[in-house]
């Protein structure tokens, strides 16, 4: 009995000690509950890059993750401490799934909070991972089961298009903004 508990217990360290190694933070339920007491959290007060440190810790061996982390940090230190607590939704949904999100608006919103803020480094870095046809894609397929949130859909298809291929070619105009602030009211993830 004694050298079934033993090997029992050496099977459970080693299967743990594996997930451990692997480095892996998909599926990883203290992170999920870190997530959730934070946007619990950021339902009352705009929270600050302290507030993150514990999951920033939890998370710091993921690539994705800690792109994340770098563009929370930024949001908090321009007083965009709103758009900062989106990162944390789409930080669960990689933990949940293993899967980045792609939210195309979202992303285009935050290009404009860059360049607004005059921070063309940040810019450039968000606008060389832009694709917008894959999320049309998405958002074609999303349309067909939820059409009261896709009303100007043909209309915001052309702008995120139009959107992208000008800041492809670093064009940070004011009508660039502008299109960007239609699809900003105007798409959904």
């Amino acid at each position: 009995m004694k050298f079934l508990l033993v090997v029992f217990t050496l099977l459970l360290l080693t299967g743990c000690q594996a997930q451990y190694v692997s480095g892996t933070i998909i599926g990883n339920k203290e992170i999920i509950h870190e997530i959730s007491r934070l946007q619990l959290a950021a339902l009352d007060r705009n929270l600050t890059s302290g507030d993150y440190t514990i999951l920033k810790g939890l998370t710091k061996d993921d690539v994705n993750a800690q792109d994340q982390f770098r563009e929370i940090d930024w949001l908090i230190a321009h007083g965009e401490e709103g758009h900062a607590a989106h990162g944390l939704a789409f930080l669960e949904e990689y933990v949940r799934t293993g899967e980045k999100t792609n939210c195309l608006p979202h992303e285009l919103s935050h290009i404009k909070l860059y360049l607004t803020h005059q921070d063309i480094l940040m810019a450039n870095g968000a606008i060389k991972e832009l694709e917008s046809e894959s999320w049309i894609q998405h958002a074609e397929q999303i349309k067909i089961k939820f059409p009261q949130y896709y009303k100007n859909f043909e209309e915001t298809k052309a702008k995120v298009r139009d959107a992208v291929r000008r800041l492809q070619k670093a064009d940070y105009s004011s009508f660039t903004l502008e299109e960007i602030r239609y699809v900003e009211e105007n798409a959904s993830c």
